[in-house]
């Protein structure tokens, strides 16, 4: 496995990202939709990856299109970490790809539109693309 990090732009929230091939084999995928397009989010995901993302302070879920996933977002720097949805009892995940240190590595982004699949194409869709996710945030309860 290739490990490698990243972090928000306070640094509250880190990514750890392990993917099976170096990170110069892959493309990001830039959805189309306006809520991503407004982030600027890119997305990067393999099945066969592990994401761990570890929090010092409890991160802000927005729902958007289908309202399956959560979008996770730094509360402090309003910085989309990554997407993620629950399959199984398992949390499944892509990183936005501009949190990553090594973004500039990647292969050029590919264009997606995932608005133009119903609900139960885009989950199957993440099943199959999106990452095994470890979330790690303190919670204020």
């Amino acid at each position: 496995m290739h490990h490698y990090s990243g972090h928000c732009l306070c640094k509250r929230v880190s990514v750890q990202l392990s993917l099976p091939k170096p990170i110069e084999h892959y493309s990001a995928r830039n959805c189309d939709c306006d809520y991503c397009l407004a982030k600027g989010a890119s997305y990067l995901s393999d099945p066969a990856s592990k994401l761990e993302i570890h929090s010092g302070v409890e991160l802000k879920r927005e729902s958007q299109g289908s309202g399956q996933a959560d979008f996770l977002v730094c509360p402090s720097c309003n910085i989309l970490i990554a997407v993620t949805v629950a399959v199984n009892n398992e949390l499944k995940g892509s990183v936005n790809a501009n949190v990553l240190e090594d973004r500039s590595r990647l292969l050029a982004a590919k264009n997606v539109s995932p608005k133009h699949f119903s609900a139960q194409q885009k989950l199957s869709r993440w099943k199959e693309l999106w990452s095994i996710v470890t979330l790690d945030e303190a919670c204020t309860t």
